[in-house]
């Protein structure tokens, strides 16, 4: 399965999905770089509002055969403000999941 489709299926989504409404409280983002051995995702939770790719690298910093893909995530809760602690939560989450599943190492 297609990695942009993985990330539609981890929030229950579809591309064409009707969005949801937001809630009037702040969303949190966090942009996150992998490089991955092979494409793929997982469900990480109802704070996941949104997923974004943003960027596509291939090239020696990443190593032969691997690719580095920067995803945005945006996080939000329906019944209060997210903190920098929650949001890092969430991250650590979205981290060791696609590490496990799929090899992907956050880039630094």
């Amino acid at each position: 399965m297609p990695f942009d489709d993985c990330l539609h299926e981890s929030v229950g989504t579809s591309a064409g999905s009707p969005r949801r409404a937001s809630p009037p409280l702040p969303a949190v983002k966090q942009d996150l770089a992998f490089v991955l051995l092979r494409e793929g995702r997982e469900a990480t939770g109802p704070e996941l509002r949104e997923i974004r790719f943003f960027d596509l690298y291939r090239g020696e910093q990443v190593g032969g055969g691997k690719k580095s893909v920067a995803l945005q995530e945006s996080f939000q809760s329906s019944e209060r403000t997210l903190s920098d602690a929650d949001a890092a939560e969430l991250r650590a989450r979205i981290v060791r999941v696609l590490g496990e599943r799929f090899g992907a190492e956050l880039r630094a």
